[in-house]
């Protein structure tokens, strides 16, 4: 196999998880000499046919409007977008087979894919896009269902990027075959301050980042925090990112008068989320779900210690007690215990660090689930 095409509704510099995932597999796969095309979404000037990084990336019509965050209106654009590109896109580039993230928007390509061209394609499953995942969705993906049946019988593989979204998709798809990639994490560029050994850094900032919504659980952060700024000195939040819940949040932390206290900085680049990794002291993501967190590894590997939600996915990436700690994700005095217990033993969280960033390097490698990808895509097997 020469050619490999990604289809994805987002790439970097938009997106989250999925589009990092989706820029190193891509990344990794061009290095090794295979050619590699991506068929996502254009946003601001970011559009037409470019080479990056080794990788070509097909940038088509989308309605994208924001970074972090699409809308379903956007997602179905991107749909409509990307079936109609794609017999350009086959005839130029004669990919081999296809990796499709998400089964909505993107799993009808494969679908096309297949039937026209007789290319094998796999999906990869992220999170949002398996029903159970997201409460909120769980009407669309009633409605999706033969949608999402069909793309799965097509597939010559269906890839769930950790153990417990695997699981989480079988409880709806019982029948279906799913094998298990986990995201990596690229520890050259994630790497530890100079100076994250000292245990007296003030002030000490607990940070956020990522996508602000419902699935996130920030209000209990925010709360947590409040407890937790009542009883220690000399602390402040950070969060980073965009979503539909920032306003609310930000009402809440008014009401709270955290003004002062919590800062709030949108989507940034990757190279500006590194720097906020480093310049803090702990990370905080109290989720109430996950497929497999990318920002959690990347806090891992600049060496901060960790504090999340105690759901089935972080248990997978969070040794508790080691790494950081697992909280129930709704329990604001338990949270808030932790953020105290941090902010006043400043070397147990060091301590923590130094062994995230350790069991990050050793655990989760980019290289490692490319070879894992490669392999699966480049022998095919026959769907049903």
């Amino acid at each position: 196999m020469q050619s490999v095409l990604f289809i994805n509704y987002e790439y970097p510099p938009i997106g989250a998880g999925a589009a990092t995932a989706n820029f190193h597999f891509a990344t990794q796969l061009a290095a090794q000499g295979i050619r590699v095309t991506v068929l996502t979404s254009a946003f601001r000037n970011k559009r037409g046919i470019t080479e990056e990084e080794g990788v070509i990336v097909h940038r088509i019509p989308a309605w994208r409007k924001k970074t972090g965050q699409s809308s379903l209106r956007q997602m179905l654009a991107y749909l409509v977008s990307a079936l109609l590109h794609l017999p350009k896109v086959v005839r130029k580039h004669r990919p081999d087979t296809a990796v499709v993230f998400f089964s909505f928007p993107c799993g009808p390509t494969g679908i096309l894919l297949k039937r026209l061209w007789n290319i094998p394609y796999s999906i990869m499953l992220r999170g949002g896009d398996v029903p159970g995942f997201e409460p909120s969705l769980d009407t669309i993906h009633r409605m999706l269902r033969p949608m999402r049946r069909a793309v799965y019988a097509n597939a010559s593989a269906i890839i769930a990027n950790s153990e417990s979204l695997r699981t989480l998709a079988l409880e709806s798809d019982p029948d279906a075959a799913i094998s298990v990639i986990n995201n990596g994490v690229d520890t050259e560029f994630y790497l530890p301050a100079d100076n994250r050994g000292d245990a007296e850094h003030h002030p000490f900032t607990f940070l956020f980042a990522g996508r602000i919504c419902t699935q996130k659980n920030l209000g209990v952060l925010i709360k947590a925090f409040a407890a937790c700024r009542s009883r220690c000195d000399d602390l402040k939040l950070l969060m980073v990112g965009e979503g539909p819940e920032l306003l609310r949040l930000q009402r809440l932390a008014f009401s709270l008068s955290l003004e002062n206290e919590v800062v709030w900085e949108g989507w940034c680049s990757k190279e500006t989320l590194r720097d906020y990794y480093r310049s803090s002291a702990c990370f905080v993501s109290p989720s109430t779900n996950e497929g497999m967190s990318n920002t959690l590894l990347e806090a891992m590997a600049c060496g901060l210690p960790i504090l999340a939600g105690d759901c089935p996915a972080n248990r997978e990436i969070v040794l508790d007690g080691r790494c950081g700690y697992l909280v129930a994700s709704g329990d604001v005095e338990r949270l808030a215990e932790r953020m105290c217990g941090y902010g006043i033993e400043r070397n147990l969280a060091s301590f923590h660090g130094s062994f995230a960033r350790s069991w990050a390097q050793n655990n989760y490698s980019w290289e490692n689930s490319t070879i894992k990808l490669y392999s699966m895509i480049s022998h095919p097997v026959a769907s049903a």
